[in-house]
């Protein structure tokens, strides 16, 4: 079989939407009370202080919260990983990997490296890693239930197979020798290495299924750093030491201490105090913030800049009902995009820590380009002209339902909503409901209008048009309703597509054709902002807020 090859670089299905609202960083989420800082007279050198949320689970399988996963980060190391500096694909467990033309296989190369206990990772221990969430008799599925990501796998061949719990392999996982991992799709699915780049898929030892709980409390990785000691979410401290066996040498930051925090205005405060290296930005603090410089690429912290404000992978957008009037009009969805000034919507609300949308696609995905979506620009007079052809009688306008997670905090962002509306001589009924209702109701198709984020699995395109507007995700993840066969064969031509130029073309395609009907109406990009101490001399920190230490650099103490 003819393969397409790709060594240490490749030049991230998957879909979380919700109405929650989004922590400003993973750096910390909330738990604890009180200052966790510094002890005086404590030696701190080489130490990185991170401001963060209580962890529950430091199982790479069930870590799901953003403070989870940037503790998780660091002790476990996948396949591979997005460099967002970069925009690229990087080998991290794998050496090297080739995909197969049909893009239904993947043969990744291993590295020679060892978990924290000094054995060996092998191929098996992915195997073992993946059929241990999947499977519902596997005893950490036992102790722990579900596991929240087991549905990043769902394109292996098998997933259905061992899910319903009929055998306890993955049929479409091989392993030829101990450095060699073979992945079998069930479907083409060109960029599924990306997927494969998430934490929660990075391979664990037989300790994983022997003693769950205890896994949990002191897990074995492979990652840069190891747990210093059994975690217990009533501690308050968490603490990792570098791992000298790790394969790309022991990191120059040899501690990292995660400290949790009740919330983010007393982390702030010990920040300021000194005490934390590292910590997300209250909004009310963010334009004395900036004394610290502002990092220019968002992601790179240094003497440069230790401000680091960026887009998160989400966007907020409305779904609308396009299979029920009055949404079943594009003109209508049409005028609704076009009355609502999302730069004051931004300004106003958001107090500039988000972005106007003018695409679905976020920042930070391959493929995204900046007001693609014509139909997002600011334009009152061209929707009131719109809506004035179709109703020329202003009594003859529809009333539109309006509905909204009650707990999602966006309530003020809603009111931009409600007066593009009234602009357009539309009156509007709030239909409040909480997370699973709305939920509910979205898959049912059971409203007009809704507010709803897309957080991007992965950075390509792929994982957030192909979840909202395949005819394959209706009922689920698709809304709208929307339906269109030309952009369907888009999607399963790019799926199929290994050269990554022309699968992008394609995604890209489909995304103008979906821009023009705007089943959807993006409304903004999350941002995040984050801030480091003047001891960091080198830290990225990525869209999702986790901090890559590894490659990371402290000042040294005196220069």
């Amino acid at each position: 079989m003819a393969m397409a090859r790709s060594d240490a670089y490749l030049s991230r299905r998957g879909l979380l939407s919700g109405m929650l609202a989004l922590c400003s960083a993973a750096v910390l989420g909330g738990c604890s009370s009180g200052s966790q800082g510094t002890s005086a007279g404590e030696n701190i050198e080489g130490m990185l202080r991170v401001a963060m949320g209580r962890p529950v689970h430091l199982d790479p399988a069930y870590a799901r919260e953003a403070s989870e996963l940037a503790v998780v980060s660091q002790l476990f190391e996948p396949l591979c990983s997005y460099d967002f500096v970069n925009d690229t694909l990087v080998c991290r467990a794998a050496e090297s990997f080739e995909m197969s033309d049909d893009a239904r296989q993947l043969t990744f190369h291993l590295r020679a490296a060892t978990f924290h206990d000094g054995t060996a990772v092998r191929a098996i221990d992915f195997r073992r890693a993946w059929e241990r969430m999947l499977n519902p008799k596997s005893a950490s599925s036992t102790v722990h239930g579900t596991a929240p990501h087991a549905y990043r796998l769902a394109l292996i061949e098998g997933f259905d197979e061992i899910r319903s719990g009929a055998t306890s392999s993955l049929a479409g996982v091989s392993c030829p020798d101990d450095r060699t991992l073979v992945v079998n799709l069930s479907r083409p699915y060109a960029d599924f290495a990306y997927v494969l780049a998430h934490p929660a898929l990075a391979p664990v030892p037989h300790a994983a299924d022997d003693d769950p709980e205890a896994f949990d409390a002191f897990p074995q990785g492979n990652g840069a750093y190891a747990p210093d000691g059994a975690w217990s979410p009533k501690r308050s401290v968490l603490s990792l030491a570098a791992y000298e066996g790790y394969w790309a040498g022991e990191p120059a930051i040899s501690r990292v201490r995660f400290l949790a925090y009740d919330d983010l205005t007393e982390a702030y405060a010990d920040f300021l105090s000194g005490s934390v290296d590292l910590c997300a930005c209250p909004v009310d603090e963010l334009e004395h913030a900036q004394r610290l410089g502002v990092a220019e690429d968002g992601l790179t912290m240094g003497e440069d800049g230790r401000l680091l404000v960026d887009t998160q992978l989400t966007c907020s957008y409305l779904v609308c009902n396009c299979v029920q009037p009055p949404f079943d009009n594009a003109d209508v969805r049409r005028a609704l995009s076009l009355a609502i000034d999302r730069d004051a919507l931004c300004r106003t609300v958001y107090r500039d820590l988000a972005l106007p949308a003018g695409d679905i696609v976020p920042p930070h995905v391959r493929g995204y380009r900046a007001g693609a979506w014509a139909d997002t620009a600011f334009d009152p007079q061209r929707a009131a002209d719109l809506v004035g052809v179709l109703y020329p009688d202003e009594e003859d306008r529809p009333t539109v339902t309006f509905s909204y997670y009650s707990n999602g905090g966006h309530e003020k962002a809603l009111e931009f909503v409600v007066q593009a509306c009234a602009a357009l001589g539309l009156e509007v009924e709030l239909e409040e409901l909480d997370f699973d209702e709305l939920h509910e109701h979205l898959a049912q198709g059971a409203f007009q209008l809704a507010r709803v984020d897309v957080i991007a699995d992965a950075p390509v395109m792929d994982s957030v048009l192909f979840p909202l507007f395949s005819t394959s995700c209706v009922g689920s993840t698709n809304y709208s309703g929307f339906l269109s066969a030309e952009v369907d064969a888009l999607f399963e031509q790019a799926r199929a597509t290994v050269n990554v130029a022309d699968r992008m073309a394609m995604l890209q395609e489909a995304d103008d054709m979906v821009a023009r009907e705007l089943p959807v109406i993006p409304l903004t990009y999350a941002q995040r902002a984050v801030v480091g101490s003047d001891r960091i001399e080198h830290l990225v920190v990525d869209p999702s807020g986790a901090a890559q230490v590894e490659d990371g650099a402290l000042v040294e103490e005196g220069a």
